[in-house]
């Protein structure tokens, strides 16, 4: 039997959580261990040595507390815009799951393909060059990307 759109959505929106989750928790550990490793830089009598290797790890936590709040930011969006998709499907928004004659696309934060019960569905940025084309799209438009036409059968 075949997945309906919406499980298709709901399926999608569990592993974007997750996976959101997942880098956000990858950084906190990277963090930690960075934490962990400028306090155990001992200071040696080679000054210099010792004041590179603390900067150097500092500079490096300032990347990761910057990744970090990024990908804060991401799940805060991602929850923001499936949160606000109530409407069914009239028009395409963050948030929905767009069925087309050619596949399908998810419109939230950018993560690339995503396997979902049997299905490679893209997730997409709302600022991508597709969720572009697609904003404000409703079913039966027809939208072309790289010279290729796809017809919106659903929203979701």
């Amino acid at each position: 039997m075949e997945n309906s759109p919406q499980e298709i959505k709901e399926a999608l929106i569990g592993i974007c959580r997750e996976r959101l989750h997942e880098a956000y928790q990858k950084s906190n550990a990277q963090m930690e261990s960075l934490r962990t490793a400028l306090g155990s830089e001992v200071k040696s009598s080679a000054g210099d040595k010792h004041e590179t290797g603390r900067a150097m790890i500092q500079l490096e936590m300032e990347r990761t507390a910057s990744r970090m709040e990024q990908q804060e930011n991401q799940l805060q969006v991602f929850e923001r815009q499936v949160a606000a998709r109530n409407d069914h499907g009239a028009i395409v928004a963050p948030g929905c799951l767009v069925v087309t004659d050619k596949g399908m696309y998810f419109i939230a934060v950018s993560l690339g393909p995503v396997a979902v019960l049997g299905h490679m569905v893209p997730v997409l940025s709302p600022m991508s060059p597709i969720g572009q084309l697609l904003k404000g799209k409703k079913v039966g438009e027809v939208f072309e990307f790289k010279g290729n036409p796809a017809r919106i059968t659903a929203i979701v």
